[in-house]
């Protein structure tokens, strides 16, 4: 597991690198969206083919046929020709060296573009915010609702559903709005949800809180993902990326943390309320840091049109 969260992290600032190295710059939304939706088609069938393979032959043999489909993965991705500059050779030969000014431009870059920082830092607080309520869902459904696993199945179906539909929605969404408004309207989306789970307690209003936090998330992810991509330079991207998923990994683990020791004070309900709240604060923050041409509709190209339908 160390070994593939290692590896992991070289990958997406990789993949976010190459979107914006093969696409057109009208297309990117789309393309995030379609990724997207084939990573949430993948998370609603995988359990159940995972299920069929563990009765037929055991879980050994699961791990074998996963380190196939890396293979496969590997070898379509082999095949991708992606033309780019070559980088100038650098003249000092101390790597930790270069690794720090790497990093401190990349820093430097980031937090002097009030639109990149603020789409970094919803993310991370949106990762972190689904980090906090996803592990007690099972919990929620149990000593709350007084539910069993049927409930929980369908109440947590519609969080992977409202993900689908947000993917399908937001290219759409975004021929009248900006990115900077779709990602505080992802942030208001999922307070809303998170809201509504916690002020309201039975399996329909989790279901759609659930929804609500799907949808949610997607659009602040997508529309995050987009911004960066379009308003950093292509030689940055890589180092602006790998420090966008450091941040967003570092940010589920006090999620989780936090999520058993807070409900042991105040309990399941307040602990949603809470993010519920650090939810809305943080759309709000956004909306009065932002400048105001960002939250305005943004236009759309005829080429970026075409290309949505």
């Amino acid at each position: 597991l160390l070994l593939l969260g290692a590896v992991s992290t070289f990958f997406v600032p990789a993949q976010i690198v190459t979107l914006r190295t093969v696409t057109p710059l009208p297309g990117l939304m789309s393309a995030n969206a379609l990724m997207q939706q084939a990573m949430q088609i993948a998370r609603i069938f995988t359990p159940a083919l995972a299920g069929i393979l563990v009765g037929w032959s055991g879980a050994r043999p699961c791990y074998v046929f996963d380190s196939f489909s890396f293979l496969f993965s590997a070898s379509m991705i082999w095949t991708l020709v992606i033309s780019r500059r070559p980088a100038a050779a650098p003249n000092d030969g101390n790597v930790l060296k270069r690794i720090a000014k790497d990093l401190q431009a990349s820093v430097k870059f980031t937090f002097t573009q009030a639109t990149l920082t603020f789409a970094i830092l919803a993310m991370t607080v949106g990762v972190f915010a689904v980090s906090c309520v996803g592990p007690l869902i099972a919990v929620y459904v149990r000593d709350e609702l007084k539910s069993g696993e049927m409930a929980y199945g369908v109440i947590n179906c519609a969080f992977g559903v409202g993900m689908l539909l947000a993917t399908v929605a937001i290219v759409r969404f975004a021929r009248r709005r900006s990115r900077s408004h779709l990602i505080l309207l992802g942030l208001f989306i999922m307070a809303l949800g998170i809201l509504l789970m916690g002020a309201v307690k039975n399996a329909p209003a989790a279901a759609i809180g659930l929804f609500g936090m799907g949808v949610g998330v997607n659009f602040v992810l997508i529309s995050g993902q987009t911004t960066i991509q379009t308003q950093t330079p292509v030689e940055m991207i890589g180092r602006v990326s790998g420090s966008l998923w450091s941040l967003m990994t570092s940010a589920q683990l006090p999620g989780l943390i936090l999520s058993g020791a807070v409900i042991q004070r105040i309990g399941i309900r307040y602990e949603f309320l809470g993010t519920a709240v650090v939810l809305g604060l943080m759309a709000f923050l956004g909306w009065l840091a932002l400048p105001r041409e960002q939250t305005n509709p943004a236009a759309v190209t005829e080429p970026e049109r075409s290309l949505a339908e």
